[in-house]
């Protein structure tokens, strides 16, 4: 984790150096031929949330490394060479699924027009409750 940790907060590398140096650590092998992933999964559920870490950070690296957004073929191939089969291997490929289907609707819309369709809902209910309230102090300070 003190090794993800210096590749994600140092702040004197480019996005490529971050990119390269979390690929190397999240791809190193030890002796046994053991990734960083492997030895956590191995340890059980005492490591969830290390666990967890590794495998959204696996995630990420393969989305920005692939070329193809809607090809996970990447990712599976990196998970059934360095893991192999592994319940929490199973979640994380659909959690990467369930993502790119999140993202596909919005894919190509101009982020001003996503962020207006995600803020106009609550501030409407936002302004219909402030309107409401004051229609209410306003009848209830005539009828005093």
């Amino acid at each position: 984790m003190f090794l993800l940790g210096l590749v994600f907060f140092n702040s004197n590398q480019s996005l490529e150096e971050t990119e390269t140096i979390t690929g190397e650590v999240l791809h190193y092998s030890n002796v046994n031929n053991q990734t960083l992933l492997n030895i956590v999964i191995s340890q059980g559920e005492r490591l969830s949330i290390q666990r967890d870490m590794i495998l959204r950070a696996e995630r990420e690296y393969h989305r920005a490394e692939g070329d193809d957004d809607e090809d996970l073929s990447a990712l599976v191939t990196c998970f059934r060479t360095n893991v192999g089969p592994n319940p929490a291997i199973n979640e994380a490929i659909k959690a990467e699924k369930i993502a790119m289907t999140k993202n596909s609707c919005w894919k190509g819309t101009p982020g001003w027009i996503v962020a207006f369709l995600e803020f106009i809902a609550p501030f409407s209910i936002f302004v219909l409750d402030v309107v409401t309230d004051i229609a209410l102090t306003v009848k209830v300070a005539h009828l005093w």
